[in-house]
């Protein structure tokens, strides 16, 4: 009875403490997800008005990602209305699928318990945090589904195709293809890392079997898979759009790259450009601290085997005194940089996995899971490009460090030990130290993230797509209010340089197909363009929006960057109200609605 009980607990357990886990983030966060005014908008504006029957590429300018991300958002909202709730469940169904997949990948990587750990780190640090003022960084209200939707299909091209390699049909062949030409229309990186990934599998594959004969009819058929999504997403686009801008569309973010906007300031300051000597030196700071780490783990567990005692009670000791340590020697502010050196030990992971699966003979079980690592590992690094000198948890770390992350718990959690015990030592004791390790990294984040949750007490919008901001809340819900009762039904609202949040809330579409008007989108679409737009269609109301764009190199709008389009603002628009500060003041803060001095819309008409 008892060891039956047992073996049930011992079965559900890892369920639970993964369960238990993602309710007790989604607690925590619970409706603060969101940022108020920045990227997170774009999205809800985005899928509310393909909803509604317009199109990317003709009423809505959209670059960033492909087609596929705002189409399925549009979709949810098409079924379950436009609202914020709809896309929040949506998200977290597929957060629980993406833990899912992980728990799966890791476990054929390592064991159970290495990935209930790795999937605990990945709930709790990446999925629903917040670690800068700016929100969106999370699974559950993400600043770019493009990033989401991309690596959910990314980890499921690599799992469909490794089930393939050790046994599967082509049915698991052919949809690896189409989650491939899936993650197509998201977003490039993301693409990139995926055919990586699933170039290194085909590899390790063709080697294992030793035949063309089923390696090069295995590689046309996931060839032709992936060319599937994106020949049907252009022919459905088609059924809106004029060839050239359906292919447009289906680009868009290929071509995106080709324009100035990889060159600003933000970008290079992300992958650590802009002060490549000092985020080497970071980098190589935090490798030692690695080291040094492990190093005390390879002590650790020395000590316990030649002093004969229990592999248990070193264990947890070695854990209690990691955590007790690490937490009264380093600030919790310090672990912000503790992703810098993911690149260098991603790299030698790949190395690692790419001899075992390379080298080692044909056949073998751990050919084929070094050949998994080393997709893996080829997919991590691959991301970790858009920030090699500068790898981070936080901003689009949420993301793009975290497959690197979780393949490092793996190595210091049971790869290290593992090899330990090879050599007649205690790899538990120092699975006791690398666990330790990172309970205090992920008990900092947790609380970095419910510091910043804190700071969010304002309620904005109502009903089901009601959430809580910060301070700026008080403003958009302020303005929001005035909207309401100055807006006429129909008319349509331009909110600059960013903001289209506000349109969503007061649901006041905007007649421009741009949705920002920061310098970045400028650099992508050149002011003329944009202004023309503007012109083409001006707005019935125009809302400016204090935004601080330093990080684009570029302040304060109208003053800094896009002096034409405020001159053409000031001779067509009066204003209307205002909200704290002058927008145009880069010391204040506030919003100005403005309207416009031209005849309305419906005086236009006549009887």
């Amino acid at each position: 009875m008892n060891s039956g009980i047992g073996r049930v607990l011992l079965r559900w357990a890892p369920g639970a403490t993964i369960a238990a886990t993602f309710l007790g983030m989604l607690a925590l966060s619970w409706g603060k997800w969101p940022d108020v005014l920045v990227d997170f908008g774009h999205e809800l504006y985005a899928a509310w008005r393909l909803s509604e029957g317009q199109a990317l590429g003709r009423d809505i300018q959209w670059g960033a990602t492909g087609p596929l991300p705002p189409y399925v958002n549009a979709a949810v909202f098409r079924i379950f209305g436009p609202e914020l709730r709809a896309l929040v469940v949506f998200n977290l169904l597929l957060l629980a699928l993406l833990t899912w997949l992980l728990y799966s990948l890791i476990r054929a990587l390592s064991d159970g318990s290495t990935a209930t750990l790795a999937c605990v780190a990945f709930l709790s640090i990446f999925g629903f945090g917040q670690y800068v003022g700016i929100g969106n960084y999370n699974y559950v209200t993400p600043y770019s589904h493009g990033v989401t939707h991309g690596l959910m299909l990314s980890l499921l091209a690599i799992w469909l195709f490794h089930r393939f390699a050790t046994g599967g049909d082509r049915r698991h062949l052919g949809a690896a293809g189409i989650a491939v030409g899936l993650a197509f229309l998201t977003k490039p990186e993301l693409f990139v890392a995926c055919v990586a990934a699933v170039g290194v599998s085909w590899l390790a594959f063709a080697r294992e079997v030793r035949s063309t004969r089923r390696a090069f009819p295995a590689l046309a058929v996931l060839l032709g898979a992936a060319c599937v999504p994106p020949v049907v997403a252009f022919a459905l686009l088609l059924l809106k759009l004029p060839a050239r801008d359906a292919l447009h569309v289906t680009l868009a973010p290929w071509a995106l790259m080709a324009t100035p906007l990889t060159k600003t300031p933000f970008y290079l300051a992300g992958v650590g450009l802009d002060a490549p000597a000092v985020n080497l030196a970071a980098l190589a700071r935090w490798a030692g601290g690695y080291v040094l780490v492990a190093g005390l783990g390879v002590a650790a567990a020395l000590a316990a085997h030649r002093l004969r005692l229990s592999s248990f009670v070193w264990s947890v000791g070695a854990f209690a005194l990691t955590v007790a340590g690490l937490t009264s020697l380093v600030p919790p502010w310090h672990w912000l940089d503790v992703a810098r050196p993911l690149p260098l030990f991603v790299l030698f992971g790949a190395a690692a996995y790419a001899w075992r699966a390379f080298r080692g003979p044909p056949g073998e079980a751990r050919t084929s899971a070094s050949s998994l690592g080393f997709a893996l590992a080829t997919f991590a690094l691959a991301l970790l490009g858009k920030m090699l000198l500068n790898a981070r948890i936080i901003h689009y770390g949420f993301a793009l460090a975290m497959p690197a992350s979780l393949l490092a718990i793996v190595w210091f959690t049971w790869s290290a030990p593992k090899l330990l015990e090879s050599r007649g030592l205690r790899g538990g004791v120092f699975r006791g130290v690398a666990t330790g390790f990172l309970a205090v990294i992920a008990l900092a984040y947790v609380q970095r993230a419910s510091n910043l949750f804190a700071t969010k007490k304002v309620q904005v919008g109502t009903g089901a797509s009601a959430f809580v901001a910060d301070d700026r809340g008080l403003f958009v819900a302020e303005m929001v209010r005035r909207i309401e009762q100055r807006a006429a039904p129909g008319d349509t609202l331009a909110v600059i340089p960013e903001g289209v949040m506000i349109n969503f809330l007061t649901h006041h579409s905007s007649p421009s197909p741009y949705l920002t008007y920061l310098p970045d989108a400028i650099a992508a679409f050149g002011e003329a363009a944009m202004l023309e737009a503007l012109r083409h269609a001006p707005p019935d109301l125009v809302l400016v929006v204090s935004r601080d764009a330093s990080e684009h190199g570029a302040r304060t709008f109208g003053i800094d960057y896009a002096g034409d389009t405020l001159q053409w603002l000031r001779q067509n628009y009066a204003p209307l109200t205002v909200v704290g500060g002058s927008p145009f003041n880069p010391d204040q803060y506030g919003m100005m609605l403005l309207a416009r001095t031209l005849p309305s819309r419906s005086a236009r008409a006549g009887p």
